[in-house]
Protein backbone atom coordinates (compact mmCIF):
# COMPACT_ATOMS: atom_id res chain seq x y z
CA UNK A 1 0.00 0.00 0.00
CA UNK A 2 2.50 2.58 1.36
CA UNK A 3 4.22 1.87 -2.38
CA UNK A 4 0.88 3.10 -4.12
CA UNK A 5 0.92 6.12 -2.25
CA UNK A 6 4.46 7.14 -3.37
CA UNK A 7 3.83 6.51 -6.50
CA UNK A 8 0.39 8.50 -7.01
CA UNK A 9 2.27 11.63 -4.44
CA UNK A 10 4.17 14.04 -7.25
CA UNK A 11 7.59 14.57 -5.61
CA UNK A 12 10.35 17.65 -6.22
CA UNK A 13 13.25 18.68 -4.73
CA UNK A 14 13.16 20.43 -1.26
CA UNK A 15 15.67 23.34 -1.57
CA UNK A 16 14.80 25.91 0.81
CA UNK A 17 11.79 26.39 3.67
CA UNK A 18 11.39 29.81 5.11
CA UNK A 19 9.05 30.60 7.61
CA UNK A 20 8.91 33.60 9.78
CA UNK A 21 5.80 34.22 12.04
CA UNK A 22 6.66 37.62 13.48
CA UNK A 23 7.46 38.72 9.52
CA UNK A 24 4.42 36.46 8.19
CA UNK A 25 6.51 35.17 5.81
CA UNK A 26 5.79 31.60 4.59
CA UNK A 27 8.03 30.33 1.66
CA UNK A 28 9.15 27.06 0.10
CA UNK A 29 11.70 26.62 -2.55
CA UNK A 30 11.46 30.90 -2.75
CA UNK A 31 8.01 31.08 -3.43
CA UNK A 32 5.26 32.05 -1.55
CA UNK A 33 3.05 29.23 0.06
CA UNK A 34 -0.40 29.56 -0.31
CA UNK A 35 -3.79 27.16 0.86
CA UNK A 36 -1.40 25.40 2.80
CA UNK A 37 -2.78 23.70 6.21
CA UNK A 38 -0.46 21.31 7.09
CA UNK A 39 3.41 20.57 7.00
CA UNK A 40 5.34 17.32 8.50
CA UNK A 41 9.03 18.00 8.42
CA UNK A 42 11.28 14.56 9.08
CA UNK A 43 14.99 14.31 8.74
CA UNK A 44 15.89 10.44 8.67
CA UNK A 45 20.24 9.11 7.93
CA UNK A 46 21.09 12.62 6.43
CA UNK A 47 17.60 12.64 3.87
CA UNK A 48 15.01 15.71 4.36
CA UNK A 49 11.86 14.76 3.91
CA UNK A 50 8.49 17.25 3.86
CA UNK A 51 5.23 16.55 3.49
CA UNK A 52 2.77 19.57 2.45
CA UNK A 53 -0.80 19.66 2.60
CA UNK A 54 -2.51 21.79 0.46
CA UNK A 55 -6.49 23.04 0.27
CA UNK A 56 -8.34 22.89 -2.89
CA UNK A 57 -11.39 25.44 -2.93
CA UNK A 58 -14.43 24.51 -5.41
CA UNK A 59 -17.14 26.64 -5.54
CA UNK A 60 -19.74 27.05 -7.88
CA UNK A 61 -22.80 29.69 -7.49
CA UNK A 62 -26.29 27.72 -8.85
CA UNK A 63 -29.03 30.54 -10.27
CA UNK A 64 -31.88 30.89 -8.68
CA UNK A 65 -35.08 29.59 -10.42
CA UNK A 66 -37.52 32.29 -11.73
CA UNK A 67 -41.21 31.01 -11.86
Amino acid sequence: MESEVREMVERKKLKSLEIDLEKNIYKLNGEDMEFVSRIDISYNNGEWTMFLTRDEIYAQTVPKKTT
